[in-house]
């Protein structure tokens, strides 16, 4: 897991990288950075000012404009396992959902993106699982 992750920070660890890694603009900036999973690829998720910009192993990419997020919603992979879970799902205008795994700073995650929804002009829906 320690050289995944070391090869996807080398590729998107320099602002500039991410930038065009995703096709950002210019003055995009990373406020997060969080490792988890989209589906069964494993990676880190960053929150930029203006995206959500997923990079994994075996070259994944995803990404998806804050200003398009319609839905947030905390969930729980496995019913039967402790907490609240470590998962969530990010819903867009076009209906496409982001499905995000092993999140360990999940909550805090949550509210970094609602924030920064609000500062691209949306305003998600936050459900419950």
């Amino acid at each position: 897991v320690q050289m995944i992750q070391h090869n996807i920070d080398r590729k998107v660890a320099a602002p500039a990288k991410l930038i065009k890694a995703f096709d950002l603009p210019a003055d995009a900036q990373r406020i997060g950075k969080y490792s988890c999973s989209l589906s069964t690829a494993f990676g880190q998720l960053h929150v930029t000012t203006g995206h959500l910009c997923f990079v994994g192993s075996f070259g994944k990419r995803v990404s998806m404009a804050l200003g398009d997020v319609v839905e947030l919603k905390p969930a729980k992979r496995f019913s039967l396992s402790p907490g609240h879970g470590h998962s969530l799902h990010v819903k867009s205008k076009a209906g496409q959902t982001m499905v995000l795994h092993g999140i360990s700073e999940r909550d805090a995650c949550l509210e970094l993106i609602k924030s920064q929804c609000a500062v691209a002009g949306s305003n998600p829906v936050v459900t419950k699982a």
